[in-house]
């Protein structure tokens, strides 16, 4: 009787579960997407005008992608611009 009984005992100290597979490590932005705390790159939109000191682009979407242009002021009356078209593949601009 007391075998039967620490039998029983052993048997629910098991659990009952499997062991959980290995699973890679996710990075932590793709968990912070996943969960809702950023946004995914790739579904933001890119449209707008951005700048950083004397420095301008702008993108334009199209029905084929996107317009882009570019000035940057190096000063002393250095400057630089340009414009083209661009596309997009997930987060990388083209």
């Amino acid at each position: 009787m007391r075998a039967l009984v620490l039998l029983l005992m052993l048997a629910a100290c098991s659990g009952g579960q499997q062991a959980a597979k290995d699973q890679p490590p996710q990075d932590l932005e793709k968990a912070a997407i996943e969960r809702g705390m950023i946004r995914s790159p790739g579904d933001t939109e890119i449209a707008g005008l951005y700048a950083r000191d004397t420095d301008r682009i702008c993108i334009v979407p199209t029905s084929i992608g996107y317009k882009i242009g570019a000035f940057v002021d190096y000063g002393d009356g250095i400057t630089c611009s340009g414009s083209g078209t661009a596309s997009r593949v997930g987060e990388t601009l083209h």
